[in-house]
């Protein structure tokens, strides 16, 4: 509950490609995801209590994500401890899954509901496009230089795939991208709750 509170209000990388989202048409800004978000951090704080969603999805990610940390120490050599929230100036954070410790980097667990997802990774040994910008900003929040992506499925017979790591290096023009973001979407933020008073 007190991880839930640090996030009240706050722009989180787990979607801050949802802040990215522009409009459909030509010259609009923000589009309807990104509103949404919007929205659901102004309810946030007007109701000071956080929004919160669970799926049998996330539960498994939940469920699986400090066994596949374990395995990541295992397989890797770097050990990891927890990070928690981490702010990032009065209105965004992220939340790591963990800081390699001794290095500079951090990591970040996916323990795909649909097999399909994981099988991808190993396949491709590349990231899936949408966690760039939550990798990009928690290293923006951490200052860390890079992220190990790592996903984890231990329904795969074959132990060797059960695990597949991808490290990911800080690119500064994609967490320009996204501070300039953020100041956007706290100004607007911040003129909508004016006209609420």
């Amino acid at each position: 509950m007190q991880w839930q509170m640090e996030r009240l209000g706050r722009f989180t990388s787990s979607r801050y490609k949802d802040l990215l989202q522009t409009g459909r048409k030509k010259d609009e800004r923000f589009g309807n995801t990104c509103m949404r978000y919007v929205y659901e951090k102004i309810g946030e704080i007007l109701a000071q209590a956080p929004h919160t969603i669970t799926s049998q999805a996330m539960e498994w990610g939940t469920d699986n994500e400090q066994n596949a940390a374990d395995q990541y120490e295992i397989i890797s050599g770097n050990k990891v401890k927890p990070v928690g929230f981490v702010k990032f100036g009065e209105f965004a954070g992220g939340s790591p899954d963990g800081e390699i410790i001794g290095g500079k980097g951090i990591i970040e667990i996916k323990c795909p509901f649909n097999p399909s997802n994981h099988v991808r990774t190993l396949v491709t040994n590349e990231v899936p496009e949408e966690y760039i910008a939550q990798m990009q900003g928690n290293m923006m929040c951490t200052d860390a230089e890079f992220c190990d992506f790592i996903s984890y499925d231990p329904r795969i017979l074959e132990k060797s795939l059960q695990l597949v790591i991808v490290r990911v290096d800080r690119d500064e023009a994609i967490i320009k991208t996204i501070k300039d973001r953020i100041e956007e979407v706290v100004i607007l933020m911040k003129e909508i709750m004016e006209t609420l008073k």
